[in-house]
């Protein structure tokens, strides 16, 4: 998952809702980011080990399987802010869900340094189950699934390295997936925006990715009360919710508000269209170039000749000229 628009900033909101402090424990601070450990990740974890939800999830296979989910996330929000460093960005308090986390990357208000900040995670869960499935496949012979849906139990006990590059393949495909979907807060959504921002603008864009995150988060919960996953669809509950909040405030404040995020995006337009405008001062000059030679010749043929020698394109090249030198000239 990836941040939260910078157009509503939580730390401002934390600081005078004691409930949004409540549900966010500080835990450690690296590279001078601020991690933070949302309450919903306590309770999934805890709810995690005391409860097998499959036959033979036994309690080294539940802890095994939370610690890989708490590294992995860790290093999944490390990755956007990381990249958000070399974009440009300041991030600097990250809030670790279930899911993901919220973390406000702070990058330059360009679609290229957002898309850059807020894919890298995904990035980051494909090289891990990638190096874990080769890790599998080249040391161990064990064939990794192709769905999620088949059965997740790791190979072998807690003492074999197989059983935890199993789960770490295991949580980054399952982070992967998740959070491509074009939902609010996953990373699907925020990469959504940013290529929808060059062309309907940042406001827009806002509004628009919205509306399919609300479509895709009770399509999404749909499918999970099919596959009868209680856990997918409480989450689509929780972020169609966040998806209608988000829609919410950004009517609050109304798409105008947005008009000053799309003057980078506009730029590379503007300047396309200076140079078509360029081409055509350059070609309408060599026109007028031709115009006067030949008008010259015209003049020198009224002279010697009068104006009776002249055929009818002729007259019409000197009344044209006449016309736009009294245009020129202010004379009526």
């Amino acid at each position: 998952m990836s941040s939260q628009d910078r157009y509503f900033p939580r730390q401002q909101s934390d600081r005078y809702n004691p409930l949004a402090r409540l549900l966010r424990l500080p835990v450690l601070s690296l590279s001078g980011i601020r991690f933070k450990v949302h309450i919903s990740l306590v309770l999934f974890v805890a709810f995690t080990l005391l409860v097998s939800v499959a036959p033979g999830y036994t309690v080294g296979h539940r802890i095994a399987s939370m610690g890989i989910l708490c590294v992995v996330l860790v290093l999944h929000e490390m990755a956007h802010c990381l990249a958000a460093r070399l974009c440009g960005g300041y991030p600097e308090t990250v809030v670790i869900c279930p899911v993901g986390g919220l973390v406000d990357p702070a990058t330059p208000e360009k679609p290229s340094a957002t898309f850059t900040a807020r894919a890298a995670g995904p990035v980051l869960n494909l090289v891990l189950l990638t190096v874990a499935a080769g890790l599998l496949h080249r040391f161990y012979q064990i064939e990794v699934p192709l769905s999620l849906r088949e059965s997740l139990l790791a190979p072998g006990d807690w003492s074999m390295p197989q059983f935890y590059i199993w789960y770490v393949y295991v949580t980054s495909a399952a982070l992967l997936l998740l959070n491509l979907l074009p939902i609010y807060p996953l990373d699907g959504a925020h990469l959504l925006q940013t290529l929808l921002w060059p062309v309907l603008g940042y406001g827009k864009s806002l509004l628009v990715t919205t509306h399919v995150a609300i479509a895709a988060s009770i399509l999404a919960g749909a499918q999970g009360f099919y596959m009868k996953s209680w856990l997918l669809v409480g989450t689509m509950v929780a972020c169609g919710l966040y998806s209608l909040q988000q829609r919410g405030r950004i009517k609050m404040v109304g798409i105008s508000s947005f008009s000053e995020y799309d003057i980078d995006t506009r730029r590379g337009r503007r300047r396309r269209w200076s140079r078509l405008a360029r081409w055509r001062v350059k070609r309408q000059m060599r026109l007028e170039e031709k115009e006067l030679a030949h008008l010259d010749t015209i003049l020198d043929k009224v002279q010697h000749q009068g104006l009776r020698s002249l055929n009818l394109r002729e007259r019409h090249l000197l009344r044209r000229a006449t016309r736009r030198y009294r245009q020129r000239e202010g004379v009526g």
